[in-house]
């Protein structure tokens, strides 16, 4: 299983908004370079996940499987 993970830093009073931050745009440019990756790897075939994980004063959030990447 490959992760791959984008980091989002928030201010403490937007508690949840990371995830919202990465936008249908930012999901499709996650998924070529992930594409871009695995091809030139060949593990095409290995699984893959998409998290967002997103820091602020008031801690850390980890959300796995946070989306699937958008159809072209």
């Amino acid at each position: 299983f490959i992760v791959f993970v984008e980091v989002k830093a928030r201010p403490a009073s937007a508690r949840g908004a990371g995830v919202l931050a990465v936008t249908p745009a930012k999901q499709r440019r996650m998924a070529h370079a992930a594409l871009a990756f695995l091809a030139k790897r060949e593990w095409m075939n290995v699984p893959v996940r998409f998290d967002v994980i997103e820091i602020s004063r008031s801690g850390v959030m980890h959300i796995p499987n946070a989306f699937i990447p958008p159809a072209e």
